[in-house]
């Protein structure tokens, strides 16, 4: 338990340190929306990238640490640091992710792919809204839940599937960019 704790405010530590030295400049384009602090949404796009790789490797206990990190980092969102058409909208989607992530520790790793699929539909919401550093890359694989499919964003055009993992890890194609 000790060392839980101690992994998780390491990781908590790392996400501030990261989003104090991650300020760039990013072009802003005209959405419905407008991003004002996109170094602040890098620290919750990382912990999701951290998630999706743990999930890609197969590895649920990194998952289970990974989406801890996610849950605190989205609520850590300031909605006073965007310009918001909708802040219920945005308030309403940051909980979800935050409950989704915060349910995967608790699951196995089949669940954690179904609550890591859930939680994309709202990270891409609030990654329009809170602009990123560098382009995201929106994948999907047509195999994913019986043929229904499934999406999840990637920093790399490389297709590396979380939803699946080793099982059908090149499953899927992109889709769509956010920047």
């Amino acid at each position: 338990m000790k060392t839980q704790t101690k992994t998780l405010g390491l990781m908590a530590l790392t996400a501030i340190a990261l989003s104090l030295t991650s300020c760039k400049e990013t072009k802003k384009e005209e959405q419905a929306t407008t991003p004002t602090n996109v170094s602040n949404s890098s620290t919750y796009i990382d912990n999701y990238m951290s998630l999706k790789d743990a999930l890609v490797g197969d590895d649920s206990v990194s998952a289970s640490i990974h989406a801890k990190t996610l849950a605190i980092s989205v609520q850590e969102l300031d909605v006073t640091s965007y310009e918001l058409k909708d802040e219920r909208n945005f308030v309403l989607t940051v909980k979800k992710v935050a409950k989704n992530a915060s349910q995967i520790p608790n699951a196995d790793i089949a669940l954690q792919r179904s609550l890591f699929e859930a939680i994309t539909n709202d990270m891409i919401n609030l990654i329009k809204i809170t602009g990123a550093s560098s382009i995201v890359y929106v994948q999907y694989c047509p195999m994913y839940e019986q043929g229904q499919g499934g999406y999840w964003l990637s920093q790399n055009e490389a297709v590396k599937n979380p939803l699946f993992g080793s099982m059908m890890l090149n499953c899927g194609r992109v889709t769509d960019t956010l920047k």
